[in-house]
């Protein structure tokens, strides 16, 4: 009978043939089989079972051995989507030919081939079976600057342009490169960082970092040689680009920079922006993603952090999120950490009390537009302000280069203003007046605002009605003053306030 007829014989009770058969010998090269999408050793797998079936020490005649096999398919093989009916003719043709050896060569012969099939070096696909581990002794993650810069991962700054993103990298950089808190996080210790700007020339970075030490202190010697900077002019970074043939990454410069990462043992590595390391269309998902797989690469190889300086889109005056990101998504779906620079918008600038022509020195990030995947988000807004300095490089007493330098910024709390004598104060100035509550009222005299700046010696101060407005919410907030509704002139209702009083905890000298 050939093969083929074979195969068209009646369906065989395939579970009673295997419980009627003895596999053990068998299973490795099952599971192989089912388990593999490699044709070639689908191909090689095939042909050792059917070996190992015309060799067993009770050999079967050829006419049992094919419905066996058919039966190892048909229950075995639940998961390959490949369909090898030419391998299951080749392994009918090997069955066919019955033993050759005995049974001791054909058990050795057996575990040959199980050594070959089946060891974890040749599997591409092997899972690992989970192991407790205390989590005392778990090793913590590799944090090294706040919860945004983490060892052998990818992290982004997304912001509009112009809003300080470079001067923002160049502070924290330097704060990791001399192990203090420049903006409020502390290093976990001196870091060796490495610098790199696609944009800036590399004199315009030196006036930048100069201008940083100079307003914070450091002296080179502080700095030491931990600090490495360079620019995309000097020295490009064109991970990525786009080829006749589709993306085209440069394994070999990836290869030489992860080299020279670890031959300057750099702890951190800051790029800005990512946009001068490739060549591609921004909004091509599968480019950008193996350029955000390169850099990836570049985190794990040299074991450093990678914070990636990135663009938004256009907002039309609205604050930004990771989802503003410009270009593909593919890049921030990557980063573990994705933080957002928002320059300070008219509502919290009369909430803060800043001036409208200073807003825009202000920007923060945080709040709920980021991402983190390893931390949680608070939604607090963390502050920073651009302030200018003078290099003092101007000669014969002229003015210098003025190079913004990002410093950390802490919203005044109204609270700290509000001292138990300036409360005995004010209940002085209210006295048993009604006290107009409406904001259109803020020129009037007995607006509640005005009383309040009297109390609190604002008049004269630019600015001072948003500062008065704050402390005005703090004050009910306390109850010093409450508000009421009466019947105006107009017998129209109208909200007024009338001091409360003074707690003892507040009156208290």
């Amino acid at each position: 009978m050939s093969a083929r007829a074979m195969f068209s014989m009646a369906e065989i009770d395939g579970a009673a043939l295997l419980d009627s058969y003895s596999f053990s010998d068998l299973d490795p090269f099952i599971e192989e089989f089912a388990t593999t999408a490699d044709l070639d050793r689908v191909d090689a797998t095939l042909e050792s079972i059917a070996r190992t079936l015309g060799g067993d020490a009770r050999p079967d005649p050829p006419e049992r051995c094919v419905p066996a096999l058919r039966a190892l398919f048909a229950l075995r093989r639940k998961t390959t989507k490949q369909e090898p009916f030419g391998m299951e003719m080749a392994a009918v043709r090997w069955a066919a030919q019955g033993p050759t050896l005995n049974a001791a060569e054909w058990r050795a012969a057996v575990e040959a081939q199980r050594h070959r099939l089946m060891t974890t070096e040749t599997r591409r696909v092997v899972a690992t079976p989970f192991k407790w581990a205390d989590p005392a002794c778990i090793p913590q993650r590799s944090w090294l600057y706040g919860r945004h810069l983490i060892r052998g991962e990818i992290s982004a700054t997304l912001a509009p342009g112009g809003i300080g993103k470079t001067s923002l990298a160049v502070v924290e950089a330097l704060a990791m490169a001399t192990g203090l808190p420049l903006l409020g996080h502390q290093p976990p210790g001196p870091l060796r960082v490495f610098l790199w700007n696609g944009e800036e020339p590399v004199e315009e970075l030196g006036r930048r970092m100069a201008a940083a030490m100079k307003h914070f202190g450091i002296s080179p010697e502080m700095v030491g040689d931990r600090l490495f900077i360079d620019n995309g002019h000097t020295m490009p970074l064109i991970l990525a680009e786009e080829g006749r043939d589709g993306t085209r990454v440069h394994a070999p410069l990836i290869h030489e920079l992860i080299g020279e990462l670890r031959r300057r043992e750099v702890d951190v590595f800051l790029v800005d922006p990512v946009i001068s390391t490739h060549n591609l269309s921004e909004n091509e998902n599968n480019g950008i993603q193996k350029l955000a797989t390169a850099w990836k690469a570049v985190a794990v190889g040299a074991n450093v952090a990678v914070g990636l300086a990135h663009h938004t889109r256009k907002l039309g005056g609205r604050d930004a999120t990771t989802e503003d990101s410009r270009g593909a998504d593919a890049l921030i779906a990557k980063v573990r950490d994705g933080r957002v620079l928002n320059v300070m918008s008219e509502a919290d600038a009369a909430k803060l009390g800043v001036l409208g022509r200073d807003r825009l020195s202000y920007f923060w990030t945080g709040g709920p537009g980021g991402k983190s995947n390893m931390s949680a988000r608070t939604g607090q807004k963390e502050w920073f302000r651009l302030v200018s300095i003078d290099l003092g490089n101007g000669g014969a007493g002229g003015p210098g280069d003025s190079v913004g330098v990002v410093t950390s910024w802490r919203a005044p709390n109204v609270a700290d203003d509000i001292e138990p004598e300036r409360l005995v104060k004010l209940g002085a100035v209210m006295g048993e007046r009604a006290w107009r509550a409406a904001p259109q009222a803020a020129k009037a005299p007995d607006w509640i605002g005005a009383a309040v700046a009297t109390a609190f010696d604002l008049r004269g101060a630019e600015g001072w009605e948003r500062k008065a407005k704050a402390l005005v919410a703090e004050l009910e907030r306390r109850g010093v003053i409450t508000l009421r509704t009466v019947v105006g002139p107009k017998r129209r209702s109208m909200p007024i306030f009338v001091f409360t009083g003074v707690s003892g905890d507040e009156g208290a000298g």
